[in-house]
């Protein structure tokens, strides 16, 4: 049986948009844009949404710089407390 790897963690480097990835078919993106916040739960639906976690799960083209948790919960913490929610 393969081993678990959910979640994963990502980000792109402009450091607006966070990622995590909960499974092959399912991540949550949090998106920070001036003083607000977007956060949003993206479930693959058909096959090129799938193609599109795959790709984050593998870092093709180094589009995604990796995190871990922490990285990701702070700024989701950050959110809640200093910005609005769109």
């Amino acid at each position: 049986m393969e081993k678990d790897i959910f979640p994963l963690f990502r980000k792109y480097s402009h450091d607006r948009s966070f990622f995590k990835i909960v499974s092959k078919d399912c991540f949550v993106q949090l998106d920070i844009i001036g003083d607000a916040y977007f956060l949003h739960t993206f479930r693959a639906k058909i096959h090129p949404d799938r193609m599109l976690i795959l790709d984050m799960i593998n870092n093709e083209n180094n589009a995604w710089q990796e995190i871990d948790e922490a990285v990701f919960e702070e700024r989701l913490d950050h959110a809640r407390k200093n910005l609005r929610e769109m």
